[in-house]
């Protein structure tokens, strides 16, 4: 539901970020750089994916499950890697940019939370402190 009425309030082009990125199933690596960053270190990260990869991880999950006939020119032709980073830009601009601070102050108001457990009781603090209803961390949580 989320995807669908997500995917109506972008252009088409944007959209072409969805097509690698199913809702169920593989979706390549090389997507998700493993390097934390700026957005625009990401996109320049993904842009720099080696041509032999995007072959690799496309031709991996074409073996698994249906791919968009394009994804199968990604290693062959820049100007379509060109396309599918600029749509991820798109979508980054529409869908998460306006949310970022919000985000943000979460984020840091979640560090700060988590930090005062540690000094007030160490990591097992922490640890009980997660998410208590679903999980029971019993002493010794670490050592």
């Amino acid at each position: 539901m989320w995807r669908r009425e997500t995917a109506a309030r972008l252009s088409a082009a944007a959209r072409m970020a969805f097509d690698p990125t199913p809702s169920h199933g593989w979706v390549p690596d090389f997507l998700a750089p493993a390097t934390a960053g700026e957005p625009e270190e990401l996109l320049k990260q993904v842009r720099a994916t080696p041509r032999r990869r995007l072959r690799s991880e496309m031709e991996n999950i074409a073996a698994r499950q249906p791919v968009p006939r394009w994804t199968r020119s990604l290693g062959e032709d820049p100007a379509v890697l060109r396309q599918l980073v600029d749509s991820l830009a798109a979508t980054y601009d529409v869908l998460l940019t306006p949310y970022r601070p919000q985000v943000e102050a979460r984020l840091e108001a979640d560090s700060a939370l988590r930090a005062r457990h540690f000094l007030h009781g160490g990591m097992e603090r922490v640890l009980t402190r997660l998410h208590p209803r679903r999980f029971r961390w019993e002493p010794p949580c670490s050592r």
